[in-house]
């Protein structure tokens, strides 16, 4: 029963990508056990934020067949 969780436990962290590169930076040693994650700073999130709002602009532009040059050539 014990190598069966462990096995279990072992596959669901692999099969997370966040939890596989935490596993995969502690293997490494660059990662501690209980060391505090680093945030984005928030100008990043930001960034992040607005690109995913024009992705999804683009994507309903281009499922509705509306000119996509325009949105293309926006800043």
């Amino acid at each position: 029963m014990k190598r069966s969780s462990e096995l279990n436990d072992a596959y669901r962290v692999l099969r997370d990508p966040v939890g596989r590169v935490e596993y995969l930076l502690s293997l490494e040693g660059e990662r501690k056990e209980g060391e505090k994650k680093q945030q984005a700073p928030p100008e990043l999130l930001e960034e992040v934020f607005e690109l995913n709002e024009s992705l999804d602009e683009l994507r309903e532009a281009k499922a509705s067949g509306a000119d996509l040059a325009a949105l293309k050539t926006r800043p």
